[in-house]
């Protein structure tokens, strides 16, 4: 499946004074792929993981641009779920979630263990050089450019 670049996927922010904002669907994928390069523990116990998106105080329009086709692609590998969705993401998750795990998922999260040290030392390295190294999400690229002027004066 071709990915869309990340400037198609920007979207005009319903809260917040109409500021430009990636769709919150691309940052569900975005959160996905980091956790699947960085998590050793999700990675070797196979656990799978589907991006969803969830912004319970938007309430759904008429039409809802945030389903406009142009973000099909992100639609198609990440959920949209609106304030007024509970009872399909309640359905959702029921299905994807069994009633008894083989793992506790969110322990993994929080403590597993993070790889690849060496490259991802590497890439911090390359950025902080001023290369884009990946993606970052939203306001992070902003702490980033922060952190990196004051590093580098």
């Amino acid at each position: 499946m071709a990915r869309s670049s990340p400037i198609e996927n920007m979207v005009l922010s319903p809260i917040g004074g109409g500021t430009v904002k990636q769709h919150p669907n691309l940052q569900a994928r975005q959160y996905k792929g980091m956790i699947l390069r960085f998590n050793q523990d999700i990675l070797e116990k196979g656990v799978q993981l589907h991006p969803s998106a969830y912004l319970f105080n938007l309430y759904r329009r008429d039409p809802e641009p945030l389903e406009d086709a142009r973000y099909q692609d992100l639609l198609s590998e990440s959920r949209l779920f609106l304030a007024n969705d509970a009872a399909p993401l309640k359905a959702y998750l029921e299905r994807l979630v069994p009633r008894k795990a083989k793992n506790d998922i969110l322990f993994l999260l929080e403590h597993g263990k993070w790889r690849p040290a060496d490259e991802l030392i590497s890439r911090v390295g390359s950025m902080l050089e001023g290369n884009e190294e990946f993606t970052l999400i939203d306001e992070q690229d902003e702490a980033f450019r922060i952190i990196r002027h004051q590093v580098l004066g």
